[in-house]
């Protein structure tokens, strides 16, 4: 007597696993590609954004300047194309650009907790700041956990 199993009911997306051909070794890169997406997607959104309302951010945030809003808006986009460059790249060499961005990314944190420190922002914009940090801080955690289990 023979039985099988059958699974009728659909596997949510962030559960389901890899397909059986994907090799042990390429699940780790294929995580890791994905927070890199997500990374490189918020950041170019984040970019975009403060280029296109640069005086409303600056009032938000509370910054003087609106020049310096659009300054680190294009440095959003330029780090949003290079990762999204590094999440293109061959496995091989994926491991060392994955640790340059993840370098970046606990930069901005740091850069971040001085700001905080040391502007007179606005309460939006402080707590827009944390929550930016905080996102970022997760980006570096899950791109140093999927790194590190690369083979």
């Amino acid at each position: 007597m023979t039985s099988t199993l059958s699974f009728d009911h659909a596997v949510p997306a962030d559960r389901a696993t890899p397909p059986a051909d994907t090799p042990w070794a390429e699940r780790p890169a294929r995580n890791l590609r994905r927070v890199l997406a997500v990374n490189a997607t918020s950041s170019g959104v984040a970019g975009l954004a403060g280029l296109v309302a640069a005086s409303w951010w600056a009032e938000t945030l509370g910054i003087d300047r609106v020049g310096w809003v659009q300054v680190v808006s294009v440095a959003f986009i330029v780090f949003a194309v290079d990762v999204g460059l590094v999440a293109a790249r061959a496995t091989r060499s994926l491991r060392t650009a994955a640790l340059a961005v993840s370098i970046c990314d606990i930069s901005y944190v740091i850069a971040t907790v001085v700001v905080l420190a040391t502007v007179d922002l606005t309460t939006a914009g402080a707590v827009i700041a944390v929550a930016m940090g905080l996102l970022v801080v997760d980006f570096a955690a899950l791109q140093l956990r999927y790194r590190s289990r690369l083979a």
